[in-house]
């Protein structure tokens, strides 16, 4: 699993925990982006994973699973990740079997043209939140938009809605996807990012649960019930 962000990994260890319980190995880039542009910030992803892959080959690492690279990156992220699957088949590096971008931010045509290198057999999820005011549903359209070469059955776009029904109210804002100290884990991650991300990676690497990770099914949309002691209480 590689994970990409410009932020410390810290701010997503709950989600990272996650992952590594459920038997994947993750790999963790934090990337520049602010001060770069997208020439060079095409490279940082490339050069850190090509630096994984030559050092989770020495002795004494675990060995991944190259053939089964799934990845995900969150805002900016978002972004690289899309584009590193875009990049890696001409840079002879894995070839990631899924993408999941979580409202990646609006990007220039340059850089969404870069994605249309993105092969066809990888399965890509294009997230977004209906509280986000740092990239909005432009950013993830537009990259949603830019995907045009894939099946339509490789691809989906996700909206999570927040939901204010209960105490506290879950609000899917840009920090939907953190899980550090400052943002503990709740079921707009378990049932938004963290379902989404399960399945996907089930659907690219088993064909099972792939009817949770594409094609806007029941499965895909269900968010989880309030328990009844909770409504009875609130009556």
């Amino acid at each position: 699993m590689g994970f990409t962000q410009g932020v410390g990994p810290e701010e997503y260890q709950g989600w990272i925990d996650h992952l590594v319980g459920r038997g994947s190995i993750v790999v963790f880039q934090n990337q520049p982006f602010d001060t770069v542009d997208l020439t060079e910030r095409r490279k940082g992803p490339l050069a850190g994973l090509r630096a994984a892959v030559r050092a989770l080959g020495r002795p004494g690492h675990v060995r991944p699973r190259w053939d089964q690279l799934v990845l995900v990156g969150h805002s900016v992220g978002g972004n690289m990740a899309a584009q590193l699957a875009a990049d890696a088949g001409t840079e002879h590096l894995p070839r990631p079997r899924a993408v999941f971008a979580v409202q990646p931010r609006l990007e220039d045509q340059a850089s969404l043209r870069v994605l249309r290198s993105i092969p066809r057999s990888s399965l890509v999820l294009v997230l977004a939140s209906d509280r986000d005011d740092r990239v909005g549903v432009e950013g993830p359209k537009a990259m949603w938009a830019a995907l045009g070469h894939l099946p339509a059955t490789s691809k989906d776009y996700v909206l999570v809605r927040s939901d204010e029904h209960g105490i506290p109210a879950l609000v899917a804002d840009h920090f939907l996807p953190l899980s550090g100290s400052g943002y503990p884990a709740d079921a707009l991650d378990f049932y938004g990012p963290w379902k989404l991300l399960d399945a996907l990676q089930d659907c690219a690497l088993r064909r099972q649960g792939c009817r949770v990770a594409l094609g806007g099914t029941a499965q895909q949309r269900f968010m989880g019930r309030w328990s009844r002691l909770l409504a009875r209480r609130r009556r």
